[in-house]
């Protein structure tokens, strides 16, 4: 076990997911944003 390489899987594991939910997220709001605009 090397602590340092699995700090370093971890951290790139979280950076993975947040990419994930940061996308998700900015699409959210593209299609509300997109919505909003239709209806004005």
């Amino acid at each position: 076990m090397d602590p340092e390489k699995e700090l370093r899987e971890t951290e790139q594991e979280v950076m993975i997911e947040l990419k994930l939910k940061t996308d998700e997220f900015l699409k959210k709001l593209r299609d509300q944003t997109r919505k909003n605009r239709v209806q004005m």
